[in-house]
């Protein structure tokens, strides 16, 4: 199969990450620039609201209002009035030293994000399950740099990267529990083919 790219816009962002299509429009952070970010793809026109720091990914719920993983904090963002609301206070394992990285939800509505250590310090990082209900679960630790993940169409398999590693890790998934075991490494990266970072699924399951 063939494929090509193209420049859908020219945002000049610091670190753009987390794309996500929601209710017409194409959701993306500028992690670095700890902004939420709306692009229109009819008109090109892209919005942008501010979070008051690092912003490691978001994640839209269903009253309207994204959830997102600040630097040290999850909240809830009013996209309209701009107004944020604490979901969960700043997590075990999560210092003035770090800064959430990528995540995503899965299809119970969980959210899962990692972590970063700002000086990159190995073995500093981990990954964590928010519930719906707002507690939240360390589930992966010792990790460098979480950031890809991906679950399979039958919601059996979830992937991970932990970037440093050039590893890309399979576990069995449960998702009505959001557990997971049985860790195998699916892909190592050599030197020469750079760094993991985030990935997909398709609806054939491929990778």
């Amino acid at each position: 199969m063939a494929s090509s790219a193209q420049v859908v816009y020219t945002g000049r962002a610091e670190l753009a990450e987390g794309p996500v299509w929601f209710a017409g429009a194409l959701w993306w952070v500028d992690i670095a620039a700890g902004t939420l970010n709306r692009l229109d793809p009819v008109t090109g026109i892209n919005c942008s609201r501010g979070s008051g720091g690092f912003l490691g990914a978001a994640a839209p719920c269903t009253d309207g209002r994204w959830l997102l993983a600040r630097q040290h904090d999850c909240s809830l963002l009013d996209w309209d009035n701009g107004r944020f609301t604490p979901l969960a206070a700043p997590l075990d394992g999560v210092s003035a030293r770090h800064r959430f990285n990528d995540g995503k939800c899965d299809a119970k509505g969980r959210f899962w994000i990692g972590t970063a250590h700002l000086n990159q310090k190995p073995n500093e990082a981990s990954l964590f399950a928010v519930e719906p209900s707002g507690r939240v679960r360390r589930v992966l630790h010792p990790l460098s740099l979480s950031n890809g993940l991906a679950w399979s169409p039958d919601n059996t398999v979830f992937y991970h990267i932990d970037t440093p590693t050039r590893r890309i890790r399979r576990f069995a998934f449960d998702l009505e529990a959001g557990t997971m075991s049985d860790p195998q490494t699916l892909l190592e990266l050599s030197d020469g083919d750079g760094w993991p970072d985030g990935m997909t699924v398709d609806v054939e399951g491929h990778l």
